[in-house]
């Protein structure tokens, strides 16, 4: 990964080059003021803990029944089990485990948001393990995510071209960070783009509802169909263009647009549709995650250093473009 020359780092931040020397070998004679202040500037820069062994075992925290990001901890084996012993362990539903086998770990990687309670726990049992938070939107010592605000501007942006101005979100009763960030920036970009574009939403409720009996309710309700639907939650997207014809009636994207969130396949579901999506590249989060495994931050005295991987959209022919198909309706 690349690092900042130290006398550009030196530079920017006011500390000498040979007191950002003393700070990284954890040498003495440094005030606690400058030491944080040298430690958030390293940081930043891309400097890592050189004293600090970090090829022990590596702890994966997730659910077994979590489909979604079973296929990112399957990526994450194949990274790093050559050069790291990896154990899988549930700190919501094998707590008492879990904190067992934290005990013996260099890192904690953690595809599931770990309960404050927990987190205390298990920073005293082992003070010197480095948690790392994929996709939760924050927590443990480090945290890399995708740009899930960007990520709602790109879908907001892209139904704006297209003529869209009456969209459906469906919003997932849980709250998540990355949700709530995807909803946010689309919202943002959309009424910037039309202060006037109408967008509505519809509770799906995570654990009760099922994609089909979601879809068979909103349709069976609404007594004005959206132009596009915007999905924050991917996996309510994917047999989308099959329930819309199945309850409404309606074909994607002629008389329905959909845009969807990461790539199906990435969540383990087979599909027939595909779809445009929001996307983020999976290896560069788990290529980020290896980095840091094996070259620990020097410290997180200031909460927790985040890492965001950019997002893109690919383009599937799911979304209609309103403004030709009206040109064409004209002629």
């Amino acid at each position: 990964m690349y690092r900042i020359p130290f006398k550009n780092v030196a530079k920017e931040s006011g500390i000498s080059v040979r007191t950002l020397y003393r700070v990284i070998n954890n040498a003495p004679g440094v005030s606690d003021s400058t030491r944080r202040k040298a430690i958030r500037a390293l940081n930043k820069s891309g400097y890592t803990n050189l004293h600090q062994n970090h090829r022990g075992t590596i702890l994966i925290n997730v659910k077994n029944d979590d489909v979604f990001r079973q296929p990112l901890a399957m990526e994450l084996v194949q990274t790093l089990s050559s050069e790291s012993s990896i154990a899988f362990v549930n700190s919501e539903q094998e707590t008492n485990a879990f904190l067992e086998a934290v005990m013996n770990s260099s890192t904690i990687i953690s595809l599931e948001i770990i309960s404050p309670s927990i987190m205390r726990k298990l920073q005293y049992i082992n003070p010197s393990c480095l948690v790392i938070n994929i996709l939760c939107g924050g927590g443990g010592n480090l945290a890399i995510d995708s740009n899930d605000f960007l990520g709602g501007k790109l879908a907001a942006d892209h139904l704006f071209r297209n003529g869209h101005r009456h969209i459906l979100i469906p919003v997932p009763s849980t709250h998540h960070p990355n949700h709530a960030d995807r909803i946010m920036g689309f919202k943002a970009k959309m009424f910037e783009n039309n202060p006037c574009a109408r967008i509505e939403t519809a509770e799906y409720i995570v654990g009760h509802d099922s994609p089909e009996s979601f879809w068979k309710h909103y349709f069976a309700n609404s007594q004005e169909y959206p132009t596009a639907v915007f999905c924050p939650l991917g996996g309510l997207a994917d047999h989308f263009p099959y329930f819309a014809e199945k309850f409404a009636s309606l074909s994607v994207p002629d008389d329905i647009s959909i845009i969807g969130y990461n790539r199906a396949e990435e969540r383990g579901e087979q599909t027939l549709f595909k779809l445009d999506a929001v996307v983020f590249d999976l290896k560069k989060i788990v290529d980020c995650c290896k980095y840091f495994s094996q070259n620990p931050p020097l410290s997180c005295i200031d909460g927790t250093i985040h890492i965001f991987v950019e997002p893109q959209l690919i383009t599937n022919n799911s979304v209609c473009n309103l403004k030709n198909l009206a040109t064409k309706q004209q002629q």
